[in-house]
Formats: structure tokens, sequence, C-alpha cells
């Protein structure tokens, strides 16, 4: 969830056939994630860095066991209220004295236990816990405050409006300001040379006395306004 932005139940939608390749016209070879439509009718596909690459493969490895192929399960739908056709879940475990595909429910179980076998706390000590949802928003703001443009974000995320994205991020201070200093740097790689140069003292003077009769005009000075009007 955290490499992937997957809501929750799109996560436990996700088959060995969910694994795509796609073929760059340099020849490289991309790994894909394709996710299944959730709250909306578009399906998006996740390029696959290293790490999910190999939590994937360790997966496929854990459920198809010393068979050849991945068991192929039946899984209700809760939302829709019906059971699916038999495919090849990603998420299995036996339940029951059988495979199951694994229930939203475990999954906040598997988090909560994770937590608190990590001992992850709160500044004042409290155990802290996580939901699905929670893993959505940490991809969110971990891509956009790493460079990714918003936009970009939005289609990995499924989202069709850019504020639900913008809402998911947590932009802080420091990423803002080294965010817009790198897009200055950026522009001014193609700008001359010449316009970046240091002003002089006088250019600095009246760059200063612009602010100050702005302050006039606009009546926030503490000197009167009428020493300021002509005779």
């Amino acid at each position: 969830m955290r490499r992937t932005g997957a809501r929750i139940e799109e996560l436990l939608e996700l088959t060995h056939l969910s694994l795509r390749q796609y073929q760059a016209p340099t020849g490289e070879t991309v790994p894909l994630l394709q996710i299944s439509p959730s709250k909306t009718d578009r399906e998006r596909v996740i390029p696959a860095d290293p790490d999910l690459v190999a939590v994937l493969a360790r997966i496929i490895r854990r459920i198809k066991g010393t068979g050849e192929r991945v068991p192929l399960l039946t899984r209700y739908d809760g939302y829709e209220r019906v059971f699916g056709p038999p495919m090849p879940h990603l998420f299995q475990g036996p339940s029951q004295h059988r495979l199951q595909v694994i229930s939203p429910n475990r999954i906040r179980e598997l988090l909560t236990d994770q937590a608190l076998r990590a001992g992850i706390v709160d500044v004042d000590g409290t155990p802290l816990t996580f939901t699905p949802h929670d893993f959505r928003r940490i991809f969110s703001t971990e891509t956009v405050n790493g460079g990714l443009p918003i936009h970009i974000a939005a289609k990995l995320l499924g989202h069709l409006d850019l504020n639900t994205t913008q809402a998911y991020v947590a932009v802080y201070p420091e990423e803002v300001i080294r965010h817009y200093r790198q897009f200055i740097d950026q522009r001014r790689t193609h700008r001359p040379s010449e316009e970046y140069r240091e002003p002089s003292d006088t250019e600095w003077q009246d760059f200063r006395d612009h602010f100050s009769l702005r302050k006039v005009a606009l009546g926030t000075c503490d000197r009167p306004l009428w020493d300021t009007l002509p005779a």
C-alpha cells in the first residue's frame, strides 16, 4: 500500500494477472502493476520500483508453495455483495482450514499488530495505529514532496480531481522552499546569464524606496498623510 497508494479493496483485487511489462523505446523493460477500478471506472497502471518488485516476487513464491501456479480463488465483494470468478489472487492465505482471499478486516488487524510489534509510538508515548488509507496518504505525500508533479500523482492514485490529491498531500514549509528554489534554478538555466547580475546600490535603494512609497499610498505608514501631499 505504501509503494502503490492502492485502496484496500483495490489491493485485495490484485491477481497474478495484474503484473504487466512495458517495453520502453530504449529497449528497457519496465514492470507495471495494473490496478482495477474501485471508486472510478478507470483502470490505471503503476510503475513498480525494485522494492515493490521484490515484495511481489516474495508474495508469488509464497502462495505458489510447491506448485507451479497461483491457486484460483473466488473473492466476495462486500460492496457489490457478490462472489467474483476464480482468479489467482495475490493476497490469500489459510482460513477455517481452507485457502481464502484475505479480508479487509484481516488487513487492518495485521497493520495494528505490526505497529505494536514495532513499538511505534506518538510523541507522548501513545502507541500509534495505522489504517490502510493512511498508507495512501503517505504514498501521495512522499511522491509529491519527492518532486513528482501533482497531476501525475493524481493519475497514480486514480483521482479525477487534482483538489482531491492536494487534500491528501502534507506539504511542509521546507518542502515548499526547496522545490521553489529548484524551480528558480531550473528556470535560470534557460535565461541569459546577464539577467542575474548583482544589483547596484542605486538599484537596491530604488527598490526599497518603492515599498516605502507604496506604504504611504496605502495609508499604512506612521507618517501623517498630509505631510506627503504637495503644497
